[in-house]
């Protein structure tokens, strides 16, 4: 078990025969570890809710015995509970993040931030021998002239100014990592759902819970799932989505099936010989220039009918 071995005697008990030293650990063993969910979603995108189990376990196995994971698959089993179904499920984890070693399957990054750990329990275990930290020489204030402190910067006016900087850097960072993970969970693809947010951000439209209802519903309502939905607005530089951009247009007829202008490269390109559009390399681009004459013109035949 983790911890053996590392004992020592730094402090005393009362006893029925006075005080003995008694024993604590010499390198305080991990018992919490950070855990980012936006990184973790990113890797595990592919794992089924019994493989989450499996890799959450071994990862807090390993955190607290500090050991490689044992090749011996039985007794991982054993101690996860699980039944002889789950082998192969178990085995894909391992292969998936882990590394099999003479000593059994080890993580990298894990190990990292053990190493990283008990460097700084064995710090701060030194510094304490010697009656704590070390104490930082006061460096001499320097006269100033007195318009400075007539005018005292920002961070004199509010100490807490760097503090909030930063804690406005980490709500932007979260609001990043919380657009993508709705995105993530409605079915989107990473890349696809990158790709719109960078859209919307280049609109100026920050994305929504609310939002994002309404723009699913318009896409499922056009008979297409959210990840070829959201596709289409990448594609053609849409901050939304409406069903009537897709319908009441002359699409591709050939004696293949039935093609939106939209779907195709051949089908885009023929539509703009339709409407007189000049056909360029950028497909995207092509794509947004022709949506726009499309909508101009419906807008136009509103305003005439």
């Amino acid at each position: 078990m983790m911890g053996q071995g590392r004992n020592a005697y730094a402090s005393y008990c009362l006893s029925p025969v006075g005080l003995l030293p008694a024993p604590i650990t010499k390198d305080i063993d991990m018992h919490y570890y950070k855990f980012n969910i936006s990184d973790y979603r990113k890797d595990t995108v592919h794992l089924t809710p019994i493989e989450h189990y499996i890799y959450r376990s071994l990862i807090d196995w390993y955190y607290l015995d500090e050991l490689p994971i044992p090749k011996e698959t039985q007794s991982v089993m054993r101690r996860l509970c699980l039944g002889i179904e789950s082998v192969s499920l178990l085995q894909n984890v391992l292969n998936d993040f882990f590394i099999l070693s003479e000593t059994g399957y080890i993580h990298k990054r894990i190990n990292v931030e053990i190493d990283e750990y008990h460097g700084v329990i064995k710090k701060n275990t030194v510094n304490g021998s010697k009656g704590g930290r070390p104490v930082k020489p006061i460096p001499k204030r320097k006269k100033t002239q007195s318009v400075n402190s007539d005018n005292p910067s920002v961070s004199q006016n509010n100490p807490n100014y760097k503090l909030l900087t930063i804690n406005q850097e980490l709500l932007t960072n979260n609001k990043i990592h919380t657009h993508l993970a709705m995105l993530l969970d409605a079915g989107v693809e990473n890349q696809i759902a990158k790709d719109w947010l960078s859209v919307r951000k280049s609109k100026r439209l920050p994305l929504t819970q609310t939002a994002f209802n309404a723009i699913s519903k318009k896409i499922t309502g056009a008979g297409l799932t959210i990840n070829e939905g959201i596709k289409i607005c990448v594609e053609n530089g849409w901050a939304g989505f409406s069903a009537e951009w897709l319908t009441g247009t002359p699409e591709l007829t050939t004696d293949k099936p039935f093609v939106h202008w939209w779907a195709t490269e051949e089908a885009t390109h023929q539509r703009c010989r339709q409407e007189g559009i000049e056909i360029i390399s950028d497909l995207k681009q092509l794509r947004t220039n022709l949506n726009e004459c499309i909508q101009t013109k419906k807008h136009n035949q509103k305003l005439n009918g």
